[in-house]
């Protein structure tokens, strides 16, 4: 799978943009850590955040490993894997998602001696 290098194409326009925002940012450093500063310097982070393009890796596995209890069951429906899927509205900004975008922890097999995905997966996606 190539790039989608059109992602890569601004505008002048655009980039004048951005880099008012990165001026914007880095006015943050002179100002006082309250509610307001903070709301409005992280919308202009995610502003920026949102215009790169994240890269997609195609995976050739068999199955996923997923850190969750279960008694066996077979999960055959999204909100059954996918965190917090049913309720959007009360995800939060986390690690790897975005607020309202729910997020899915598994681990790929490798047949990498040193790894061990069923110990992955239990460490990165079941902390309890």
């Amino acid at each position: 799978m190539q790039p989608d290098f059109n992602l890569y194409k601004w505008t002048e326009d655009e980039i004048n943009n951005y880099r008012e925002k990165l001026v914007l940012i880095k006015s943050f450093l002179d100002k006082p850590i309250n509610e307001d500063n903070f709301q409005e310097l992280y919308k202009t982070c995610f502003l920026i955040i949102d215009k790169i393009p994240l890269p997609k890796v195609l995976l050739n596995a068999e199955c996923l490993m997923r850190g969750r209890p279960n008694k066996g069951d077979t999960f055959n429906e999204e909100w059954q894997i996918s965190y917090n899927s049913r309720n959007p509205d009360s995800i939060e900004l986390g690690r790897f998602n975005r607020p309202k975008e729910p997020a899915f922890y598994a681990a790929v097999p490798t047949i990498n001696e040193k790894s061990n995905v069923i110990l992955t997966a239990a460490l990165e996606c079941y902390k309890e």
